[in-house]
């Protein structure tokens, strides 16, 4: 099932966990995805994951959003609430980015997003719950995911 309709979220999602709970749930992560990071059109991009990486047709079984800045002058707004909400990852809090050289966008805040795949976990009512850094494994964030959970039955 392709999917290549615009929607105000952007999201790329990276863990798809059929059974948690007895919950048959997606979760969502939400990347960077800036001109300078992806140059490729939102159509280029679902093709490069059907073609190029996974390849092998893959078929993703997910809503592949809009690209958009998620730092900078340009924030789209959904990352500007979690980063307002969440203004560093847990798991390294100090830290902002190792090579100031790829600080390539303006301004700069203390809340930015460091790189790619640096993640957000948000509970079902909407409401930001973790942040995690881009070395933070997504697979360790399923007990987070299964917290959230229980605290939605």
């Amino acid at each position: 099932m392709s999917h290549s309709h615009e929607s105000p979220l952007p999201c790329v999602c990276l863990v798809d966990r059929s059974s948690i709970m007895g919950h048959r749930e997606v979760y969502t992560e939400r990347g960077i995805s800036s001109s300078i990071q992806e140059n490729c059109t939102n159509e280029e991009i679902l093709n490069s994951l059907k073609h190029v990486r996974p390849g092998s047709g893959f078929q993703p079984n997910f809503i592949l959003c809009q690209k958009c800045e998620v730092n900078g002058k340009n924030t789209h707004s959904v990352f500007a609430y979690l980063k307002d909400k969440l203004p560093y990852p847990e798991d390294n809090p100090s830290c902002l980015m190792m090579e100031p050289k790829f600080i390539v966008w303006n301004p700069v805040q203390r809340n930015d997003i460091s790189w790619n795949f640096e993640k957000f976990l948000v509970g079902p009512e909407g409401e930001p719950f973790k942040r995690y850094s881009p070395r933070f494994l997504t697979t360790n964030i399923e007990p987070d995911i299964q917290r959230l959970l229980k605290l939605a039955k």
